[in-house]
């Protein structure tokens, strides 16, 4: 069984288990034209010249494996790094390549792929099941709750920068030109990031409203108080809730039926700690219907 498969100009990779190298210049009469021995592999990517590959050892130990393909024919002269054997997904862009695991996105620099360096990790809200990277952002394709964009440009501090709730359960994220292609069970959807922090549907195969706009609030940073505003298009129980950068809730700001248009409360947060908390809106479904980030400064 062919587990996946990566093109780069005349060069096919696949997966079975071992990786195989073939040559389709011409398409007709594709050839083999070599291969890396791997116990079992997994995941690939291609990046420019280097092809990035999951894979296993014969001790079973799980490796990022990465070697040259600038050429049609070996040596491929593969590196092997070793990496948690719990992976979920992974992206490769410029030098840099993010894996991420349960709880945590690490961020490594391949500059020199014989001797990898951890640069940074960051946790993300919530657990991405696929992962792309075009420029200064990295975007997650979340199972459960959506689109995250971490804002990579200082790669030693990554930031979430935008959020969006896509209908179902993300399974695949790419991204070109600034363009986000989305496939989340339900539909395909084409969305658009416009930095600092916002995400717009540009096109939805199956339409679907949403109910909750929850809108960037103000002032921010701010010094005890915050005006929180957004927009209620159905009649819907609404759930706005502020958590701290642990994930632990801190309070909750709405909690019931409001009524279609347009709303604001203020978060009084001079008895809290100064950081960086984030605003949870929720539909009474418990979507995730917008996620914004506040900072808090004496």
């Amino acid at each position: 069984m062919v587990r996946d498969i990566a093109v780069r100009d005349e060069i096919l990779l696949s997966i079975v288990d071992d990786i195989t190298i073939t040559d389709i210049s011409n398409p007709e009469h594709p050839r083999r034209t070599g291969g890396i021995s791997a116990h079992r592999s997994h995941k690939i990517i291609v990046r420019d010249d280097l092809a990035y590959v999951i894979t296993e050892n014969r001790d079973e130990e799980v490796e990022l494996c990465v070697f040259d393909i600038s050429g049609r024919y070996p040596p491929y002269d593969p590196s092997y790094f070793p990496i948690h054997d719990r992976w979920q997904c992974f992206t490769a862009e410029g030098d840099f390549v993010f894996i991420y695991h349960p709880g945590q996105l690490d961020i490594f620099n391949f500059e020199n792929r014989f001797e990898p360096e951890l640069i940074s990790s960051f946790e993300p809200m919530f657990w991405p099941e696929d992962m792309d990277a075009e420029g200064d952002y990295l975007y997650l394709g979340c199972d459960g709750n959506g689109i995250e964009v971490i804002d990579i440009s200082e790669i030693e501090n990554p930031e979430l920068v935008g959020y969006y709730n896509t209908k179902g359960r993300v399974k695949d994220i790419e991204v070109r030109d600034n363009y986000i292609y989305v496939a989340d069970c339900t539909n395909y959807g084409i969305y658009e990031f416009t930095p600092p922090n916002n995400i717009d549907r540009s096109t939805d195969f199956i339409p679907h409203p949403s109910s909750l706009i929850l809108q960037e609030p103000y002032p921010n940073p701010f010094n005890s108080s915050t005006t929180i505003k957004y927009t209620v298009t159905l009649i819907t129980d609404v759930s706005l809730q502020v958590f701290d950068v642990r994930g632990r809730l801190v309070e909750t700001l709405v909690d019931g039926i409001v009524p279609v248009g347009q709303h604001g409360i203020v978060w009084d947060g001079s008895g809290f700690d100064a950081g960086i908390y984030m605003l949870r809106m929720k539909d009474e479904g418990g979507r995730m219907m917008g996620l914004r980030k506040v900072v808090l400064v004496r």
